[in-house]
């Protein structure tokens, strides 16, 4: 009977350190010709069975709590609620690329979160990604991680007029976009369903999701005008959070804010009417 190659990476403090293990056909639901690739942090060594076990049950089991071209779940285990996010099975052009050219989605997921969390901010603790490879190109991909009690900023109401609990909001998320920007992350789909937030006490804090595609280099005058420019804010919110990042940033207030809404009308005004004017 022809073996299949799984192989299991752990993360260690030096980097990577592979240990590959030739297992039987039998042993793992996987077809012929078909391998497996798969990071496990170390803290979550104990999930490795059930993780490994993912693509044999991700179609059939758990809360979709998202679903477009790619597709989030909810699983209650016996270990918490853990997060996996598939991703769509890349047309044949990509399934090369990402087999040999680039990372796929999910590894960079995780990557990405790892960097995030090493330079002091927060994403949902990342747990594993998986990769399937079929006669050697990538076929699913899966990211695995811990799920965040956080709401989505999408969930906040735009349309009220603003209290000043509001307000303290969105000044926090101006200061923590600040910060973001000066450690050199820069979030390129920077959109409501994409940032996470809990009020704690006096504070605001503040989570990043569906990071697989942000760049990790200086972010310069330009990118921050545009990084809000995906915003669903209205020009109220907008003004309010401008005028925050231009200070925490040391900017010209009035040349931010301009900016900032003009970018952002130029991306959001087809999709919201009642962005066009201040509340009454």
């Amino acid at each position: 009977m022809p073996e299949l190659k799984h192989v299991i990476t752990h993360l260690t403090e030096t980097g990577y350190k592979n240990h590959t293990a030739n297992l039987q056909q039998n042993s793992l639901p996987l077809q012929k010709n078909v391998a497996m690739k798969l990071v496990v942090h170390p803290e979550y060594n104990y999930l490795l069975n059930w993780i490994k076990e993912i693509p044999s049950f991700f179609s059939t089991q758990g809360e979709t709590i998202y679903q477009s071209r790619n597709e989030l779940k909810v699983f209650d285990t016996d270990f918490g609620k853990i997060v996996v996010k598939s991703f769509r099975i890349p047309h044949i052009l990509n399934r090369f690329v990402y087999s040999f050219l680039r990372d796929s989605k999910a590894k960079r997921s995780y990557d990405y979160s790892l960097e995030i969390h090493k330079r002091g901010f927060q994403t949902p603790q990342p747990i594993a990604f998986l990769e399937l490879y079929k006669t050697g190109l990538l076929s699913e991909s899966y990211y695995i991680s811990a799920y965040s009690d956080f709401s989505l900023m999408r969930n906040f109401n735009f349309i009220k007029k603003l209290a000043e609990e509001d307000k303290v909001i969105l000044k926090a998320f101006a200061c923590f976009t600040a910060r973001l920007h000066e450690k050199e992350i820069y979030h390129t789909d920077y959109s409501n369903g994409n940032i996470l937030y809990k009020k704690a006490g006096e504070n605001v804090l503040f989570e990043l999701i569906d990071v697989n595609r942000i760049l990790l280099k200086k972010v310069t005058e330009e990118m921050a005008y545009k990084a809000f420019h995906r915003l669903d804010m209205s020009i109220e919110m907008l003004e309010i959070t401008a005028e925050e990042y231009a200070k925490q940033r040391r900017m010209d207030v009035e040349k931010c804010i301009t900016e900032i809404k003009r970018l952002n009308l130029k991306t959001m005004r087809p999709y919201k009417s009642f962005h066009l004017s201040r509340p009454d």
